[in-house]
This record gives C-alpha cells, structure tokens and sequence, in this order.
C-alpha cells in the first residue's frame, strides 16, 4: 500500500471517530436527574406547606411522600402562589395524591425555572405526623 493510501484510510478513520452525533452529552449536568429531599411534621389534622423551585431543569418531576405511622395523609401540588390550599381565587391544583396510601405520589412535566407549593394534609383526627417528601425531576 502507497503512503498516499495508508494516509487517506487514517485520515478517514479519524474523521469517523470524530463525528459523535453532536448535542449534549448524557452525562451533561443539564441532563442530570435532580433529587431533593424534604422531611416535616404536621399536626393532628393540620396542613403543611412547602415551596418548590424553581425547577433547575425541566422534564417528568414525580414527588413522593412517605411517612411511618397509620395516618392518613395527602399530597397536593399547586402553583407557587397559592398560600392557603383551600382558596379557590389563588390555587391551582395541578396534581393530587388523596387515596389511603403509603406512599402518595404526584407526577407532573415541568420546565426549568417553574416553581410550585406543595400541601401535605393530615386526615387523622389522633396522630401527628413526620414525613418525608422527594422530589425527582428526570
């Protein structure tokens, strides 16, 4: 083989090994699942609040809370300006969780920088309440 011909095969060996289809990497930051942990207590038949955001990416946010006694508790997700749950003229619900379950789970899409308030509901007329939320944006 010529030098000519072993120059050009290199020559398009590299050019090929080159070309990695553009875009970010899956392992940029940007693409990076974001986890957040939030723990609490409510009282006996009380309502916790908690801001979330703004979201630092977008994508399928799933908020799960888990707590360790019998009571019953729910999840509600509305938009950031809501500061009481129960105010129809500020509130949107934009996902509930209000079954007899543990854990409850609310899933949403989201784009970066959205923000929200998240309710927790104590439906136990007896028991306190420590919980603990996640929030995962993938």
């Amino acid at each position: 083989m010529t030098k000519l011909a072993t120059g050009v095969i290199v020559l398009g060996l590299l050019l090929v090994a080159g070309c990695g289809g553009g875009g970010s990497s899956p392992n940029s930051p940007s693409q990076q699942p974001y986890t957040q942990t939030v723990t609490g207590s409510v009282g006996v038949f009380g309502t916790n609040s908690h801001s979330i955001g703004p979201a630092p990416r977008g994508g399928n946010m799933s908020i799960t809370l888990t707590w360790s006694n019998s009571a019953d508790l729910d999840l509600y997700l509305t938009n950031s300006g809501c500061s009481e749950f129960n105010v129809i003229a500020t509130c949107q619900l934009f996902g509930s969780a209000d079954g007899f379950v543990n854990p409850e789970r609310v899933q949403r899409t989201v784009t970066s920088g959205e923000s929200f308030r998240l309710f927790v509901d104590n439906n136990s007329t007896t028991l306190s309440v420590n919980y603990t939320l996640t929030i995962r944006i993938e």
